[in-house]
């Protein structure tokens, strides 16, 4: 009897410890960045991160712009104290528990390992150009409704922050074709070569190359003539008290 109550109070205690360990140590997720260009691998190099590897994010404005991957996504206080004390602006998540961010000085990355742990920072990592490609652009199977003439109709993205206008201009010196600009998403509609898309990658700034989107298309056909059609017949006093009396339809079989 004792032997079995002894057991029992071990498997107790067991059951109790893997509980509480369980809640004290959540579970990190996957080290993968999955993007609609395809899914990497992201090494966890924060603890070894160098002035080297930060030499390697983009440079725009006088700010770095990369890739921070974390272990457990950071709440809003987190976000808060990243941006107030460290100058890290979490700008736009990525799956899996990675964000845009954009970066004041490796002083501040430097500070910032002594809280690691804290913040659950495990790699910061340089957005490649082939992250920024849509498949659609890369695979060079062109949409029909993307191109015009030889040329294709791209939507490049920048990050938040930075001078849209500024980057309008230094494409127009550069030669490309401006369609249109939206100021409120920080994106701009081009008319390019196929040679203008793939150097569209090289600007540090742009962190999306997109087709436009497609035309748009009704729902369904019917639609259009159902639109107040339930006034024909309607109780209402505007109804037009159409009933069908006196109507013929015909219907003919020509074989």
């Amino acid at each position: 009897m004792k032997k079995i109550f002894s057991n029992i109070s071990i498997a107790f205690f067991v059951l109790t410890f893997f509980n509480a360990y369980s809640q004290k140590e959540p579970l990190i997720q996957g080290t993968s960045l999955k993007l609609l260009s395809g899914e990497y691998e992201l090494n966890q190099n924060f603890k070894d991160y160098s002035l080297n590897s930060f030499s390697k994010l983009s440079l725009c404005e006088g700010k770095r712009y990369g890739i921070i991957q974390f272990s457990i996504v950071p709440d809003k206080n987190l976000k808060v104290q990243l941006k107030d004390n460290y100058g890290i602006n979490l700008l736009s998540y990525l799956p899996e528990s990675c964000y845009f961010a954009s970066f004041s000085s490796f002083d501040d990355i430097q500070r910032l390992k002594g809280y690691s742990q804290k913040f659950s920072i495990i790699g910061i990592h340089p957005v490649k150009k082939e992250y920024k490609l849509h498949p659609k652009l890369a695979n060079k199977n062109y949409p029909d409704y993307i191109k015009e003439g030889l040329k294709l109709l791209v939507v490049a993205s920048i990050y938040d922050g930075l001078s849209l206008p500024s980057f309008v201009n230094q494409l127009s010196n550069d030669g490309f074709k401006i369609k249109e600009t939206n100021l409120r998403h920080n994106r701009v509609t081009l008319k390019v070569s196929r040679s203008q898309l793939l150097s569209l990658g090289n600007y540090p700034c742009v962190f999306s190359i997109e087709p436009i989107n497609p035309p748009s298309l009704p729902e369904n056909h019917s639609a259009g003539t159902l639109v107040r059609s339930n006034y024909l017949n309607s109780p209402d006093p505007n109804g037009l008290k159409y009933d069908g009396a006196g109507v013929t339809v015909m219907m003919q079989d020509d074989g």
